[in-house]
């Protein structure tokens, strides 16, 4: 990872993950390692990390060569964009804090399971919250898509889904996109549905798409809860970390992402 990213939560996260891994095994069973750990979403190899190596190499016509990149460390990352196939090893994502942390949200979710009716009394309708946040740009925007989808289908079928924006609704307006995104916009189209909402986001008149904020707790409520991707079309595994653990049937939207 990079100094300057060491600010923001994530890469520490995934310190504190490692570091929780020392105390457990003990430091003397734990080797020294050096490797490329991508914090983002999509697994894209940060070029800009690799180790140079600085070894002189000999003459070659009168001049000296500097060696490149070193690929040989190994690339860990949280999810791949492309699929298994993309570069590097799927670890853990940093919303599984600690060791520690993760064991006590395990005994937690357990108990509240065992404290309920599994599922008699559980709402039959699939459920889903989440921010729509789009980048006004069709190229980053296939995760809003996927999201505005789910709200606008659960605007129709009421009885079958319960998705709604939570915080930010701002789903792309195609009349903000420039002319050379035509072929993404033919990949992500707006049917008369959903260019009725941005209408009427433009209006402030969107209420029956938002609701209020959910506690994970909360989703175990639901027999079915729908996973979708990012809102830049990466992946969601802070979210995912919640839903595995309510006992209720996870839905993933069809993405090529994969995750650990």
């Amino acid at each position: 990872m990079r100094h300057s990213t060491l600010n923001k939560h994530k890469p520490q996260y995934h310190v504190q993950f490692i570091q929780s891994i020392v105390e457990r095994i003990g430091k003397a069973n734990f080797p020294n390692l050096v490797y490329i750990f991508d914090e983002g979403a999509r697994g894209n190899e940060p070029q800009c990390c690799m180790r140079e190596k600085k070894k002189v190499l000999p003459q070659e016509h009168g001049q000296q060569r500097r060696s490149g990149p070193d690929r040989n460390l190994p690339f860990l990352a949280i999810a791949k964009s492309k699929g298994y196939g993309h570069p590097g090893l799927l670890v853990p994502n940093p919303y599984f804090a600690d060791l520690d942390d993760w064991e006590a949200a395990q005994i937690f979710f357990q108990e509240e399971r065992s404290n309920m009716d599994f599922w008699k009394r559980r709402d039959p309708r699939c459920l889903w919250r989440g921010t729509i946040l789009a980048k006004n740009t069709c190229a980053a925007d296939s995760g809003n898509y996927a999201r505005f989808c789910a709200v606008v289908k659960s605007a129709q079928e009421p009885a079958l889904l319960d998705a709604k924006a939570v915080g930010h609704f701002r789903p792309r307006d195609p009349a903000d996109e420039d002319e050379e995104e035509e072929d993404c916009r033919r990949t992500m189209p707006y049917d008369a549905a959903m260019r009725k909402v941005i209408a009427l986001n433009k209006v402030n008149k969107t209420a029956a798409y938002q609701a209020d904020f959910m506690s994970p707790r909360d989703f175990m409520g639901y027999r079915f809860l729908l996973n979708l991707p990012g809102v830049q079309g990466g992946s969601y595994s802070r979210n995912l970390n919640h839903l595995w653990n309510t006992g209720a049937v996870v839905l993933l939207w069809n993405s090529p992402h994969v995750e650990w």
